[in-house]
Formats: structure tokens, C-alpha cells, sequence
């Protein structure tokens, strides 16, 4: 229910997005003057639809009032060496061991 106001940023727009710390529907370009050669992509989300955001896509969501949403994150064969170094980079013992223990059950080894 509810109404979103999306902003998608492609990955070749990553440099200039501060690491996600921008608010993009207000953002201070003073303090962030490389967002201003951002073009992000709209997205008007009405109730019933769904949303697929790209793995490696910045995003922002505004909600138009009360809204409910259910989100769901996957890691398969495009995503998961991205995955891997996102869980070693931020020190998430927890999560990669469990990726390791996944991928050895289902997948084979998880090359780096």
C-alpha cells in the first residue's frame, strides 16, 4: 500500500554518490559537489506494483504517507563475488562464513 518515489543511480554514477551518504531528494551540494553530475533514473511506485532494484545500483526510496513493503535480497551467480567482498570488506564474519557454508553445500567452492 502506499505510494514510493524511487531514485536508481547506475553503477558507472558510483563516484559520485559519497558512498550513499547524499540524500538525493535534497541533496547539499555544497558539501557533495560531484552529486550535481548524477542522472538518476525516476521510479513512481504505486500499490500492487514491484520494484526490482539491480545488484550494484545506488537507491533512495521517499514514501508518500503511510505505506507497507516487503523487501527481498538474493544472492545467486551474478551478484555473489560482489556479495563476498561486501561481507569481507565490512568485517561480517557471521554472514560470509555462512555464504561459504552455503555455496560448499549447494554450489561447489566460492572462488574470490
Amino acid at each position: 500500500s502506499g505510494r514510493k518515489y524511487w531514485l536508481f543511480y547506475p553503477p558507472e554514477q558510483t563516484d559520485f554518490l559519497y558512498e550513499g551518504t547524499v540524500d538525493g531528494f535534497d541533496p547539499d551540494l555544497d558539501k557533495y559537489p560531484y552529486f550535481a553530475k548524477t542522472r538518476p533514473l525516476l521510479c513512481i511506485q504505486n500499490p500492487g506494483e514491484i520494484v526490482f532494484t539491480p545488484s550494484g545500483w545506488y537507491h533512495q526510496v521517499r514514501n508518500e504517507g503511510a505505506c507497507i513493503s516487503f523487501t527481498e535480497n538474493f544472492i545467486n551467480e551474478t551478484n555473489i563475488r560482489e556479495v563476498k567482498a561486501y561481507f569481507e570488506r565490512t568485517n561480517m564474519i557471521v554472514e560470509l562464513g555462512l555464504l561459504n557454508q552455503l555455496v560448499s553445500e549447494f554450489g561447489g567452492p566460492l572462488e574470490a
